[in-house]
């Protein structure tokens, strides 16, 4: 069996308890900062990032600026948005930056991290395929979306 590696930032402890009760067959580095999330992150390979939006205040970043920099060294890996926040505006803005789902704390049921999961890595096996020329020609076209 492969473990994923699974990158989790996040500076609330208990959800950082959660996600790692959640991923338990998995193999979990943590970062409670944006600085410590850039340090793990220039050091080590994952197959999937949890961000926190709203990440420690006095820190030099949030999650947001943290998926832009991800997405500045790394348009493979997949990001998914954890939040507080069941905010329209900013759940589009992490989706127009590139993140792959955006989960918001609290209100789902656990599975839904777990869920979370498959979908980026279908998505980061997409993306391989689709920048390899794999897919027919059309299918690599992201659909336009509409959210009323």
């Amino acid at each position: 069996m492969i473990l994923m590696k699974i990158l989790v930032v996040d500076d609330d402890e208990l959800m950082r308890l959660t996600l790692k009760t959640i991923f338990k067959d998995e193999q979990v580095s943590f970062a409670t900062s944006f600085e410590e999330a850039e340090n793990i992150l220039k050091a080590d390979y994952f197959s999937v990032a949890f961000l926190d939006i709203q990440l420690q205040k006095g820190t030099k970043g949030d999650g947001i600026e943290l998926l832009r920099r991800i997405r500045e060294r790394d348009v493979y890996l997949p990001c998914v948005m954890i939040s507080g926040l069941d905010d329209k505006a900013t759940i589009m803005k992490c989706l127009e930056l590139g993140a792959v789902d955006y989960v918001v704390k609290g209100t789902v049921n656990p599975e839904a991290y777990r869920y979370a999961l498959y979908k980026s890595l279908s998505w980061r096996k997409i993306l391989a395929e689709s920048q390899s020329g794999r897919i027919p020609k059309g299918l690599n076209q992201p659909a336009s979306l509409e959210i009323g």
